[in-house]
């Protein structure tokens, strides 16, 4: 009984020395060289795709008067929104996949302005269309 007490320590000590081994990945005395964790910056011009071109969504923002209504900004949404903001000539554009049910709002009213319709604050492109112009008044 006593010699089944000895081989049967022995298998486990033995068991426990592999177990240690086969953890640390060897005897630790071995040394593995640092990573390299920076990324080289690329310098050179983006080289143009041909990726299939995406359907242009334009809105315009003009006064009563027809008058173009630069700033703010808008968003196009279907499944997720995209901000943009107004340009000087009270456009703003959207590259998307061309869809239907497209949804425009504002994020941002250009200073001094305001609905025509204070009850209209969403706009929807009709089917087939890619141009919108929305009228905003003056605030007195």
């Amino acid at each position: 009984m006593k010699q089944m007490k000895r081989i049967f320590a022995a298998v486990f000590a033995l068991c426990v020395m592999l177990s240690l081994c086969a953890c640390s990945g060897g005897s630790g005395s071995e040394t593995t060289a640092p990573v390299e964790t920076t990324v080289p910056i690329e310098t050179t011009a983006p080289v143009e795709t041909t990726a299939p071109q995406q359907g242009g969504y334009t809105v315009k923002l003009v006064d009563e008067g027809g008058n173009p209504v630069p700033g703010g900004m808008v968003q196009i949404c279907l499944d997720a929104c995209m901000p943009t903001m107004v340009d000087a000539n009270g456009v703003a554009t959207w590259q998307v996949e061309p869809a239907e049910g497209y949804k425009v709002s504002f994020l941002k009213l250009p200073d001094g302005y305001t609905y025509v319709d204070e009850a209209v604050t969403e706009f929807y492109f009709g089917s087939g269309e890619t141009e919108m112009t929305i009228t905003l008044k003056a605030v007195a």
